[in-house]
């Protein structure tokens, strides 16, 4: 039995206009947190231009920063990311953890051809986080009274901070529920907390998600000083895991103030 062969075309050039290389010899990502890639341009035959960069190898569900070395400089950094929220409920998506083999890749045009170069392969390990965060609504409402209609008694004296103290009525309540997907046979006690709350959005009590539980419900308060905008808020878990404190936030809480 005779096989045809078939001509295979190379097209041989002196020398990579450049060259990429990575300082990492490998990286560590949690699986809710970000790491970053810091790569050496090393340029030749005289070459000058852009250089479009992308990670080979990444999971479906880690991100990375769009990422490309200007003309005349020879450094990046790239930023990995290891959630992500999807759906109009904003669950939180991690990738699976274990160990991956990644590169990054370098494309330009020189001379109207597209040249490719890529970095060394790196080991990139993903580590499992004990807890993830989700925040259900997503999106809260407040409609408060227009200014001037109520407001609260100002004593003559106090600087503005004591004067929102010295207000206790508030003008509107919300609860908004956290749930807590836990892994690892982690089942401590995850205490909650506010991020970015403005003056005049408080929580009514501490909370905390008890061992073995997966939820818990926070009641938070509107104030009549709160401007009336778009205000975008957190909440964050603490807990202690193998003697060391980690910290998850839930995702973007979006809080409406209308009037």
């Amino acid at each position: 039995m005779v096989r045809k062969s078939r001509p295979i075309y190379l097209t041989v050039i002196d020398s990579a206009p450049f060259r990429l290389t990575l300082a990492e010899l490998s990286v560590n990502l949690l699986q809710t947190k970000s790491a970053k890639l810091h790569l050496k341009l090393e340029r030749q035959s005289n070459f000058t231009g852009p250089v479009k960069l992308s990670v080979i190898g990444l999971l479906d569900n880690v991100i990375s920063s769009d990422s490309t070395i200007t003309t005349g400089h020879n450094q990046a950094v790239i930023s990995l990311r290891g959630i992500n929220f999807v759906a109009r409920e904003l669950f939180p998506v991690v990738p699976a953890n274990g160990r991956y083999t990644i590169s990054v890749s370098g494309s330009a045009t020189i001379d109207n051809q597209p040249v490719t170069q890529s970095s060394t392969v790196i080991v990139l390990a993903i580590d499992e986080v004990p807890f993830t965060l989700t925040a259900t609504p997503v999106i809260q409402s407040f409609v408060l009274p227009i200014k001037g209609e109520s407001q609260p008694e100002q004593i003559e004296g106090l600087e503005e901070v004591e004067q929102i103290t010295t207000q206790t009525k508030p003008v509107g309540t919300a609860i908004i529920e956290i749930s807590a997907t836990r892994q690892g046979n982690f089942t401590g006690t995850i205490d909650l907390s506010p991020v970015n709350f403005p003056d005049g959005l408080r929580s009514v009590s501490n909370v905390d998600i008890r061992d073995q539980e997966d939820k818990a419900s926070l009641t938070f308060s509107a104030y009549s000083q709160l401007e009336t905008k778009t205000y975008k808020v957190k909440i964050s878990g603490h807990s202690m895991v193998n003697g060391q404190p980690f910290i998850q936030e839930s995702p973007e809480i979006t809080i409406k103030i209308i009037r």
